[in-house]
């Protein structure tokens, strides 16, 4: 399940917005084009969206992965719409590592699902809370 976890991420990352200039750079290698024309790059847009679109369509959107439901069920189920990370990390038996917690948020976030935001205390340490959309 994590392979297709990657492949969703994949997608919102800072270097697949450059894909489609690679696309056409790779076309216009191989077929030995003298010039690389605007027609090329919106096609190489093209065949990106599609690509993308087809992955959605296979493997489903960002919040259709079972964490992701899980959480937004709970939320839908917590008092206020709002739980603690230290909560969300009980809903998996704190079995996930922190950098799948922190991939999740990010996930739910990007998706316009949940917000989070750092209550930092006067005194002792910040909580890191998940607010329902």
């Amino acid at each position: 399940m994590a392979r297709l976890g990657a492949v969703r991420d994949f997608v919102h990352e800072p270097q697949a917005q450059g894909s489609p200039q690679r696309i056409t750079l790779g076309s216009a290698a191989f077929d030995l084009w003298p010039e690389i024309a605007v027609e090329d790059l919106n096609a190489a847009r093209e065949v990106w969206r599609y690509s993308v679109e087809s992955a959605r369509s296979i493997f489903g959107d960002e919040v259709s992965h079972p964490d992701t439901q899980k959480v937004l069920d709970a939320l839908a189920e917590a008092r206020a719409s709002r739980m603690t990370r230290s909560e969300v990390a009980a809903l998996f038996h704190r079995n996930r590592p922190a950098a799948d917690l922190s991939r999740l948020r990010d996930r739910l976030i990007r998706a316009g699902r949940i917000e989070a935001f750092l209550e930092q205390p006067e005194v002792g340490k910040k909580t890191e809370w998940w607010c329902g959309r």
